[in-house]
């Protein structure tokens, strides 16, 4: 098993190479001397404001269970777990956030984990609502084939009815019964209690607060897309902004599997594909 996850991470960088391979590097260098800096220093300001509205989506959630941490310490613990969301596979990483989280303030460990998931969960789930028409989109305009929108729905649902089992059912009960299944008896009582923290705060999600983060993942989004307009722009390329839109929600759900290293080979064989189109 972990030698084809090996393989599987490595499959991207062979893919990176195969398209460097095919590349005019005369070519490439000729469109880096012709960048539009103008372009590239609004991709910039950009990015800025989009991690700013990221780190206000999570503070968000952080306040809504009572978690109080300055805005310095916030902005430090996002920026060091999309670090390690860049290098590892699906952006696990970025998880990291909740451990430092608890740390530097007074939430408790699956409080701060609750805050990380529900983040996590609010971005997967907003790329699966923009991919599906996406998908559509291709499908009917572009007249090219497209057999998986039923898997990018079938995606959707599933976050929905984990959201919808966790708010009506509730953890007591299901995590007993994974903790007696699954974990050491040395660990069985800390887990039992990580879950009922975990809970806690996962019922303070009320239907506004909801669709409050949901806005935010959608702000957070059409800004990342925004980036990526003006980085076209600034290397010559005409995109329309709304192809764009939805490209990127199949890219990024595309990179949600652990096929490479930093999303090498993987991203940009994506792009390729549906710029071609």
């Amino acid at each position: 098993m972990m030698k084809r996850l090996i393989f599987f991470r490595f499959l991207g960088i062979v893919l990176f190479i195969y398209i460097m391979s095919k590349i005019d590097i005369f070519k490439l260098a000729a469109v880096f001397k012709e960048i539009s800096m103008r372009y590239y220093l609004i991709a910039i300001l950009f990015l800025i404001f989009g991690f700013s509205i990221r780190t206000l989506k999570w503070k968000r959630l952080i306040e809504s269970v009572g978690g109080k941490i300055s805005t310095d310490k916030l902005f430090e613990a996002m920026l060091k777990s999309i670090f390690l969301g860049v290098v590892t596979p699906g952006k696990l990483g970025e998880f990291w956030r909740a451990k430092y989280l608890a740390e530097a303030s007074a939430l408790s460990k699956g409080g701060a984990f609750y805050t990380a998931l529900m983040d996590r969960l609010i971005d997967m789930l907003v790329l699966g609502l923009v991919a599906l028409p996406g998908l559509l989109v291709i499908d009917l305009r572009f007249s090219v084939e497209i057999k998986w929108p039923f898997y990018v729905l079938f995606f959707v649902l599933l976050i929905f009815l984990f959201l919808i089992f966790l708010k009506k059912i509730g953890l007591p009960q299901f995590s007993k019964t994974f903790a007696r299944f699954f974990i050491p008896v040395s660990w069985q009582d800390k887990t039992i209690v990580f879950l009922a923290e975990f809970e806690s705060g996962f019922r303070s999600l009320k239907l506004k607060l909801f669709l409050e983060i949901l806005v935010y993942g959608f702000i957070y989004y059409s800004i990342a897309t925004a980036i990526l307009y003006f980085i076209a722009l600034a290397l010559g390329m005409v995109v329309p902004f709304w192809y764009l839109f939805l490209v990127v929600a199949m890219v990024w759900l595309i990179l949600i599997l652990p096929l490479s290293f930093f999303g090498l080979g993987v991203r940009e064989a994506g792009f390729i594909y549906f710029f071609s189109i």
